[in-house]
């Protein structure tokens, strides 16, 4: 009854479930148990239904287990691309399981990556010279890395890439400890090194960072923000887009297949979202952080991509694109409704003489 009522939308606490769990329990005793249970005429019935029910759960398994979404638009997200990557984890990539399941609904381009690239860096895109921007962020400086790197091809700014999924874009100083991500230990140790020297080093015009800040507290930008204010010009904190209420890791265009919700050109949809009073937190405390450092800014997103009366639903669906890639992180087609947001920021905070005409 619990997973039905779940399964046909019609979402109820158990408690609320308990009268009908009771009625059917003494239903299927008396009417089906209780008559049954010593007929042997009914034997050949049940084994008939087992092998059935063998049947179907082979074929279940077989199976991928994935809806057909050719209704839509193939979404692309290059979020993985764009993610530095240790040693380890460089070469398990290929055989990613996540990534396996992932390119059944998705465009998922990878590209070659050299084993020393987070301490080179990073992936540097634009003319030769020293980047006039760094890209700083966990799985979302990845997200939002497209919608970037669309503005400064554009205009010609070399840029740095140094993001890493799973990973927080913090530090602390002195650099000895570590939340590794997709680094063993020492190559987190090694990578916040290298950070902070090809930053001291290059005084960049503006850092951009990008992070999930609803699991964040407000002291842990503290570290980095405070190195900052001393070796980049401006600062950029991106917003994160509202979660969706789809639960963790779960496919977004999966889930819009599961709610029979069909693509039309010019109708957008909206699913509710999922845990406002973080992501509300959140938003909160990149305000807090731009009233502490001088040269912080945030840059909102929540208008882009919310919705509803309330605004505590997101925009999932844009006629045949689909804006989410899993609960919390977007296509690139989502991440492009930022890029003209990105394009007036970057403007006015990079000196117009080091852009290329």
């Amino acid at each position: 009854m619990i997973v039905l009522a779940e399964l046909l939308g019609r979402k109820a606490t158990p408690w609320l479930l308990c009268i009908p769990i009771l009625l059917l329990g003494a239903l299927s005793y008396y009417l089906v148990e209780t008559p049954s249970r010593r007929n042997r005429r009914l034997l050949p019935v049940i084994a008939g239904g087992y092998a059935v029910a063998i049947c179907l759960a082979v074929a279940v398994a077989r199976s991928n287990g994935h809806y057909d979404t050719s209704a839509f638009g193939r979404p692309t997200v290059t979020l993985v691309s764009y993610g530095l990557r240790g040693s380890g984890s460089l070469s398990g990539l290929k055989s990613n399981p996540f990534l396996d399941i992932m390119r059944i609904s998705y465009e998922v381009p990878d590209r070659v990556r050299p084993a020393d690239e987070f301490l080179q860096g990073g992936l540097i895109s634009g003319p030769e010279g020293t980047p006039r921007i760094v890209v700083l962020g966990d799985s979302h400086g990845c997200m939002w890395a497209s919608a970037i790197r669309t503005v400064i091809e554009t205009r010609g700014i070399t840029t740095s890439f140094q993001a890493a999924e799973a990973t927080k874009p913090f530090i602390d100083l002195p650099v000895d400890r570590s939340r590794a991500g997709v680094f063993t230990a020492q190559e987190r140790i090694d990578f916040d090194k290298a950070r902070m020297a090809w930053i001291a080093r290059w005084k960049p015009d503006l850092v951009i960072i990008g992070n999930r800040w609803s699991l964040s507290l407000e002291s842990d930008a503290d570290p980095l923000l405070e190195f900052l204010e001393s070796h980049a010009g401006h600062v950029l904190l991106v917003e994160q887009p509202p979660e969706l209420d789809i639960g963790d890791g779960r496919s977004a265009i999966q889930w819009l297949c599961y709610q029979r919700l069909q693509p039309r050109d010019g109708i957008r949809h909206y699913l509710p979202a999922s845990d406002t009073e973080a992501y509300e937190r959140g938003r909160s405390a990149l305000r807090n952080l731009a009233k502490r450092y001088r040269n912080v800014t945030v840059m909102p997103t929540y208008d882009l991509y919310a919705g509803g009366a309330d605004g505590h639903e997101a925009l999932v669906l844009d006629g045949k694109n689909v804006v989410y890639f899993d609960e919390d992180h977007l296509t690139d087609y989502g991440a492009q409704l930022a890029a003209p947001r990105f394009e007036a920021i970057i403007s006015d905070l990079v000196p117009a003489e080091l852009i290329t005409p």
